[in-house]
């Protein structure tokens, strides 16, 4: 009874149209298929006609989440409570923003990690969209019409450099050996040589062949730029490594001289919030008002009412749980591009612990000449570091090639009506020892085999597969069974067996 109350408690709080009314958000099924059938999915099937595995991404807002597993298209998108674990150490590895560890959209416009995922189309909702990663041109303008007569133009956009569902590496390094590399560092090496797990001494990782010589060998192009800070108004001030605020959207300005052809990074480390009701700032403290703009004159020439409102809301004052961190580029072109990252608190209900922070500006052939923060809330910013990044593309198309050298051949997804996978079957032929690299989440529910021979799956690049190969011509086939599913069957079958059985011997004994 505890039980059902509970459920009919939770389910009249979030469903009821007078509690939170979350039933109005569902889809009513009448036209569901026509209104799914209107995404940017559609524009992405129109531009494409290869008939191969690719995915494509987009800047955060234009993807409709999920969307993927109706439209049959893979996207890099997910938003599902059992989000593969590997996918979310990808995430916190690479810096990626996230809001919520299962609700992940695409990889910040970042051309690396869009170029690992095997990544081929991106799409924006305007022609006139300056967060367009390296590489990628303009292929296609759709317009989708909508079920209520309305349509909406998709801008489709191709990656020249795009590697399929299976390409090679000719090195490894392990992730212990990764543990020195930044976030930044990190997606270049990940561009040249695989990360693998190495805690399995059975899996081949430790192949000397592999990694000789492939840490050493790497080469990162970034570049730190120094910069100068400027305080644009009188509501913020920088007080050693702390930005004290005493206003709402107060901006501070990093200026600098950036890099042509290149991404612009924004990093903070260890940043730490502590927030400040407008009351506490008239009590002369120092430490939140450096600026002494708040005092006992200032506090009478509030007038009463001012003053009770103040009074109130400090009684009330909760430090906020999250905020919308905002970084917005100027080019010397005059172009700008914006990038907003959701910073939490211990209070919010999905705190995830992430205290270093990435804006990606995104690519431009512009350099960047300067970089405004807004703070949207009052209290005292303090960070361990401060770094502005150039990424230039050094390189990147040969570093690409060279991946897209041994890829696999004849590949076939064996999707099924629900276009669901459990099957995948593919040729490789390679005249040197290479490691298989399959732009797919790693799972225990996988098994893969080699020329009908079960194989190891590595781990690689922290959420994906990979197959340690010799040279030579290879069938390779990966089958997908839920993990636990035979135990599963096993017990209930043993469960029904078991009370089959007592209830006979409960009658034979005639109680």
């Amino acid at each position: 009874m505890i039980v059902a109350l509970g459920i009919g408690g939770m389910a009249f709080s979030r469903f009821s149209p007078w509690t939170d009314n979350y039933i109005s958000e569902f889809k009513k099924a009448k036209g569901f298929q026509q209104e799914t059938d209107a995404t940017e999915a559609a524009a992405i099937k129109n531009a494409d006609s290869s008939g191969t595995f690719f995915r494509y991404s987009d800047s955060g807002s234009v993807i409709v989440s999920n969307g993927s597993v109706v439209s049959g298209v893979s996207n890099t998108h997910t938003y599902w409570s059992l989000v593969n674990s590997g996918v979310t150490d990808f995430y916190q590895k690479t810096l990626t923003s996230v809001k919520q560890i299962f609700n992940m959209k695409g990889f910040d416009t970042r051309t690396m990690l869009e170029e690992i995922c095997s990544t081929k189309y991106f799409v924006t909702k305007s022609a006139d969209d300056k967060k367009i990663p390296y590489g990628y041109h303009l292929v296609s303008n759709t317009e989708v019409a909508k079920p209520n007569g309305s349509s909406v133009n998709y801008f489709v956009y191709e990656n020249e450099y795009a590697l399929p569902f299976g390409y090679t590496y000719d090195s490894s390094i392990t992730e212990e050996q990764a543990e020195i590399l930044t976030p930044l560092e990190l997606q270049e090496a990940m561009i040249q040589t695989v990360i693998l797990d190495g805690s399995d001494p059975e899996s081949g990782v430790a192949d000397e062949k592999k990694q000789e010589n492939s840490f050493s060998g790497l080469s990162f192009h970034h570049t730190k730029k120094d910069y100068e800070v400027t305080c644009d108004s009188d509501g913020v001030t920088m007080q050693g490594n702390s930005f004290v605020v005493t206003g709402t959207d107060q901006k501070v300005k990093l200026t600098f001289s950036g890099a042509a052809d290149s991404e612009t990074y924004l990093a903070f480390q260890n940043l730490q919030f502590s927030g400040v009701s407008e009351y506490d700032l008239y009590n002369d403290d120092e430490t939140i008002d450096p600026l002494e703009l708040y005092g006992k004159e200032e506090w009478e020439a509030l007038g009463e009412e001012k003053q009770k409102e103040l009074k109130r809301g400090a009684r009330r004052y909760v430090e906020p749980s999250m905020m919308n961190l905002v970084a917005t580029a100027k080019h010397e072109d005059g172009s700008k591009t914006v990038n907003k990252i959701i910073y939490q608190t211990p209070r919010y209900k999905w705190y995830n612990n992430r205290k270093d922070l990435l804006f990606n500006l995104c690519y431009a052939e512009s350099p960047v000449t300067s970089i405004e923060i807004k703070f949207p809330k009052r209290g005292v910013y303090t960070f361990g570091g401060m770094d502005i990044y150039c990424q230039p593309f050094t390189d990147y198309a040969d570093q690409t090639e060279q991946l897209r050298e041994n890829t696999l051949e004849n590949f076939d997804l064996h999707e099924n009506e629900a276009n669901v996978t459990e099957h995948i079957t593919g040729t490789i032929n390679l005249q040197k020892p290479k490691i298989l690299f399959l732009s797919i989440p790693y799972s225990d529910g996988w098994t893969a085999f080699v020329d009908g021979k079960e194989t190891d799956i590595l781990k690689a690049n922290y959420a994906f597969m990979a197959l340690d190969l010799d040279a030579g011509e290879h069938e390779i086939e990966l089958r997908y069974r839920t993990p636990g599913l035979k135990t599963g069957i096993a017990v209930s079958c043993a469960g029904v067996v078991a009370v089959v059985l007592i209830v006979w011997f409960r009658k034979r004994k005639g109680f």
